[in-house]
């Protein structure tokens, strides 16, 4: 792992059950090269739906977790399931994440109870979040009614990042709003940059214009800039949006087709430039377990060891398994830590 926790990022992909979370991920992994093959749900080839109840069923179960490197950014992503019967696990594992992606498709769901829930967890958690508008290549998909139900049933401030080129049998890519350039899904699962076609450029200025303008809000200095200039340069839009993003100003709309790879490289973009590390989160407070007094730590290698257990499972060969995320410190295979439950000492 990175020694460096700025280059860190714990993401959990949530949403309601149906949405194609677990198709997303796959795509991640598939994109950052972590996977030779793009895994699917269907045919029971996914790397996180991996229990033969979930093969049977196509649906997750448990929440799933695979690493990748991207941009020299390590990042491990966690499937969640979304189904009302499995949310506690998905609820829980939250609490390991530094930032999240919320996962929407109002082309084949409304939002539900589920993802009710699972966005009050969040803000519980005081959690980053980015949008992603997911199955664009579906029927009667609608980028702008996701981004309405964002705004209506959840309450959030969605600052549109990219716009669709299309839509269902249509959908061929998106617009980057911040560099004003297209981008064309190829057979290959690449993008290639091109013009804005001409048919959306006056729609794709529109949504950069009010991109900017929400952006603009992140900080008082940007806003006194933009009352002044009218517009931000990029730089200050990326900055502006990431400082949003991780105060909870407003969360970023991003859109794709996981199943084709359209939109999916720039969401891994899009988890390093404004999902949070834990660098960003501040201060971590807990308890000393010897004179339980509230005890302060940075979360940095120069620390002493601290993790959070958030989920364990028994395996058929390897037996019963605990899954930590690392909140301070090092450790190593051989590492000797103490589990403040049973106040004894265990080898890693």
């Amino acid at each position: 792992m990175a020694d460096d926790v700025k280059l860190v990022r714990s993401v959990g992909v949530v949403g309601q059950g149906g949405v194609g979370k677990t198709s997303l991920a796959d795509a991640l992994v598939f994109a950052a090269g972590a996977a030779t093959r793009l895994g699917r749900v269907d045919d029971g080839s996914s790397s996180f739906d991996v229990e033969p109840e979930e093969i049977r069923r196509k649906t997750t179960l448990t929440t799933g977790l695979c690493s990748l490197t991207w941009k020299k950014h390590e990042m491990t992503v966690l499937d969640t399931p979304g189904y009302a019967n499995f949310l506690p696990d998905a609820l829980n594992c939250l609490r390991a994440c530094t930032g999240v992606i919320f996962t929407l498709a109002p082309a084949t769901n409304e939002l539900r109870v589920e993802a009710e829930t699972l966005w009050a967890r969040t803000e519980e958690l005081t959690l980053p979040v980015i949008a992603f508008v997911s199955r664009m290549d579906r029927e009667r998909a609608s980028f702008e009614a996701a981004v309405a139900d964002l705004q209506k049933i959840l309450g959030a401030k969605p600052v549109m990042i990219q716009y669709p080129i299309g839509a269902a049998e249509t959908f061929r890519g998106v617009v980057d709003l911040i560099s004003m350039r297209a981008l064309i899904g190829q057979p290959d699962g690449s993008l290639k940059e091109e013009e804005i076609p001409a048919d959306i450029k006056d729609e794709a200025a529109a949504a950069r214009e009010q991109m900017i303008e929400l952006a603009a809000e992140a900080n008082d200095t940007l806003t006194e800039k933009y009352l002044e200039n009218g517009t931000l340069t990029n730089e200050e839009t990326l900055e502006a949006l990431r400082e949003g993003t991780v105060m909870r100003r407003f969360v970023p709309v991003l859109c794709g087709a996981a199943s084709k790879a359209i939109g999916i490289q720039p969401l891994l973009d899009a988890m390093i430039y404004y999902l949070a590390s834990a660098a960003d989160l501040g201060m971590l407070n807990g308890v000393d377990p010897k004179i339980k007094e509230p005890l302060e730590r940075e979360p940095t290698v120069s620390e002493p060891f601290s993790g959070f257990v958030f989920k364990t499972m028994v395996d058929p060969f390897a037996g019963k398994l605990s899954i930590f995320r690392v909140l301070s410190g090092k450790v190593t295979a051989d590492s000797t830590v103490l589990n403040v439950n049973k106040d004894s000492k265990e080898r890693l």
